[in-house]
């Protein structure tokens, strides 16, 4: 089958037959030294972009981490300033209602 052509239009896919039947299509890539050294440059620094991004958000998360942490003591401050004011409030009332007990 060597040297031969079909010149005519083929309606179908690349397996619907043809001179020899059915075949496979298949690549030879010729690839020159140049093209596989900026290639493995192109891989380097995507590479570095890559470990860059993973480094930025393992920092950022850090830091959010850490404003989650003092957002957290704030909010537990705040509680137990709301208990003590609520206890210092309870024992005047209770001064207060023991004095107006004593006055009727």
């Amino acid at each position: 089958m060597l040297g031969c052509q079909n010149n005519a239009k083929v309606f179908g896919r690349k397996d619907v037959g043809g001179i020899v039947g059915q075949a496979e299509p298949y690549i030879i890539l010729n690839i020159s030294e140049n093209n596989l050294a900026s290639l493995k440059d192109e891989l380097h620094k995507l590479n570095s972009m890559i470990n860059n991004f993973v480094d930025t958000n393992d920092n950022a998360m850090d830091e959010i981490s850490d404003h989650l942490d003092t957002i957290s003591q704030y909010s537990k401050m705040r509680v137990m300033r709301r208990k003590k004011l609520l206890n210092e409030g309870k024992g005047f009332c209770q001064q207060h209602d023991r004095y107006y007990k004593m006055t009727i």
